[in-house]
This record gives structure tokens, C-alpha cells and sequence, in this order.
């Protein structure tokens, strides 16, 4: 063993009979006492054949039982999300004295159209033969955790299982097979490219074989991001209950780069569709057609009056202003390409 898995031996050992280094992951599975605990937590040593250990001795021929653990576990945790909500530290060491105050035994979690509950209660009050003969008695604590409604879900978590979870902030997801993960807070700033203008749309990736991506509809832009914590002026702050550790797709817009060699690919260098092309020819040529009947007037000759009499002065004008209505033509045609591939979409910006 290295000094990274014994540094989490050395955590877990008390709430745990089996321990499971495999590939970038540790897997706690909980004691007797703790049968609904499951540990997991990513690895900085990969470790690429299973070392399987029961009651902190490792085990020969562990490679197949780690595995099918390491299977198992991978399939218990890649449910999908059906409820989220944050645990602060406060509220964490609040949940844990009230645990002791009423010698609750479950935490039951369930939501409704009012947002995510919590109820603390002692099953053996609910059973005849250990009910005190009192005329009031204290059956459970109901508080609310969550005013952002989700799926229809009940869960019940051990209340000792519960409270060996270390008070910190916490997000915490709840799944369709009623597990619940309390992950490390996650991030919710990110550094955008300097050269981002705005940002169009944001999704991120489900977990699961359906491989679908949501949007995210709760985000907004700094564009006065500290330089020293970033190493840029640019970040995104994404509000939404995504899962930690999915991947997240941002689409943002940007100015076009320059072309400043005649060998440039146009798409390639400026980021422009391919059918854009002719607007940036036709933009150029309608501002420099307007300075053609400048370039022609010359008053101290007569050979000017004469080339004069050809073409009408506001020759040079009248034909700018012909391409410049095809120049607007074309650019509301490739706006409107644009607008319809990457369409506006309604967000929060809190």
C-alpha cells in the first residue's frame, strides 16, 4: 500500500469493513452499524489492478470481488438526479443536534410542489411496546431544505450513518433508486477566453446510458473576474444543481480574428461560415465606392470638367449605396443563419 491509501484507511477503517482501491477510485463499503454508508472519493495514484481489503488486511485473489464492487458501485451511483439541493456546514450541525436532542434514529427525505423536506424521527416511537405513556410526545422534526421544487422522490438515510458525515458544505443529489450523495461543494465559477463577448447557451451532460445533455437556465456572466484568480477578466457563475463532475458545455460568441495574409482560410482565420464570405467583400466595397466621386474631382483643370460630363458626379455614391442594400441583404440573411443554429435562449441570472 502507498501512503495515499493509507492515509484513507487510516479515515474510513472505523465505519467500514471493505475497502476497494481500483482504477482512479477508493470504495468504503459501511459496517453492519453502518450498512447504508458508501464512501467513495477519486484517487491522485491510479491504480490499475484491484486491491481489495476486509478489515484493513489486503486480500490475495481480490481482483474479481473488486471488480464486481467496483461494478456494482458504479452502477448504484450512475442513476441520474431526480432531486438536489445544498447542505451548508451551519445547516449540517444543525440536522446533526437535532439528531441527538429527539435520539432520532432515520432521516427521512421527501420532496413535494413546496421544494425538498427533512424529517428526524425515532422509529422505535412509532412501535406500541417503547412508546413513554406521555399525554404530549415529540414524534419527529420536519424542516424544509429546499424551496426548489423536483421529481417526486422519499428516501430515509440512518441517522448515525448521517451523522458521521463531516459538517462541511455539501451538494447533495438524490437518485431514482432513492440513494442520496453528499459530494464536497462544488465549484460554480469558471474562466472564460478572453476574446468571449457573451454566452449563448450552456448545457451539461447526464450520467447514465441515455447520454443526454440539459441546459442550464441559471447563470451569469462577469466580465470584471478577478485577473489573479482566473488569468482572465472573463467567468461564467452557473446557479443550477448539476451533478459534480459532469462535463459542461458553454457556447459563447466572439469578434472575428483578421485575415492579414492573402493565403488565409477565410473560415478557418475569421471563424466565419464559409457563406459569409461575399458580406465582408460586399462591406469593403461599399465603403470604398463612397470615396470614388472625391477621388475624381479635380477644379484646376479642363480635362477634369470634361471627364466630368461622362459620369455624374454622385456617380460613385449611387453605386455605393446599391451594394450597400445587398451588403445589408446578405448580412440579415447570415444573422438570421446564425440565430437559428444558435438561438437566444431565456436564462436566470440568479
Amino acid at each position: 500500500m502507498n501512503k495515499e491509501q493509507k492515509s484513507i484507511l487510516a479515515l474510513v477503517r472505523s465505519l467500514t469493513d471493505e475497502l476497494l482501491f481500483y482504477s482512479d477510485r477508493f470504495i468504503a463499503v459501511g459496517k453492519e452499524d453502518f450498512h447504508d454508508l458508501l464512501i467513495t472519493g477519486r484517487l491522485k495514484v491510479t491504480e490499475p489492478k484491484p486491491l481489495f481489503l476486509a478489515n484493513g488486511t489486503p486480500q490475495t485473489r481480490s481482483s474479481r470481488r473488486g471488480k464486481e464492487l467496483y461494478a456494482r458501485t458504479i452502477d448504484l451511483l450512475d442513476e441520474g438526479v431526480i432531486g438536489a439541493f445544498n447542505l451548508t456546514s451551519q445547516s449540517k450541525q444543525r440536522i446533526d443536534a437535532a439528531i441527538d436532542q429527539l435520539g432520532a434514529t432515520h432521516l427521512r427525505l421527501y420532496s413535494s410542489r413546496d421544494g425538498i423536506h427533512i424529517v428526524l424521527f425515532d422509529v422505535r416511537r412509532f412501535e406500541p411496546e417503547y412508546r413513554l405513556k406521555r399525554k404530549y410526545e415529540v414524534l419527529a422534526v420536519t424542516d424544509t431544505i429546499s424551496s426548489q421544487a423536483s421529481y417526486k422522490f422519499s428516501t430515509a438515510i440512518l441517522a448515525r450513518s448521517f451523522r458521521r458525515v463531516p459538517a462541511a458544505a455539501y451538494t447533495a443529489t438524490v437518485s431514482p433508486n432513492g440513494i442520496v450523495q453528499f459530494r464536497n461543494a462544488a465549484q460554480i465559477a469558471y474562466a472564460l477566453p478572453d476574446d468571449a463577448r457573451d454566452v449563448l447557451f450552456i448545457s451539461w451532460q447526464t450520467p447514465g446510458p441515455t447520454k443526454e445533455w440539459l441546459p442550464v437556465n441559471r447563470w451569469r456572466i462577469d466580465r470584471m473576474a478577478n485577473v489573479a484568480a482566473f488569468d482572465t477578466t472573463k467567468t461564467v457563475n452557473i446557479y443550477d444543481k448539476i451533478m459534480p463532475g459532469r462535463t459542461v458545455q458553454v457556447y459563447y460568441s466572439t469578434i472575428p480574428n483578421d485575415l492579414s495574409n492573402n493565403t488565409d482560410d477565410f473560415a478557418t482565420v475569421t471563424g466565419l461560415p464559409e457563406t459569409s464570405r461575399d458580406v465582408i467583400t460586399l462591406g469593403a466595397a461599399y465603403r470604398l465606392l463612397s470615396y470614388l466621386d472625391t477621388g475624381r474631382i479635380n477644379l484646376s483643370s479642363a480635362e477634369a470638367d470634361i471627364n466630368d460630363n461622362k459620369l455624374p458626379s454622385t456617380a460613385g455614391a449611387s453605386a455605393s449605396k446599391y451594394i450597400f442594400a445587398l451588403y445589408q441583404q446578405r448580412l440579415m440573411e447570415e444573422s438570421n443563419k446564425l440565430q437559428d443554429r444558435f438561438p437566444i435562449r431565456v436564462h436566470y441570472s440568479r
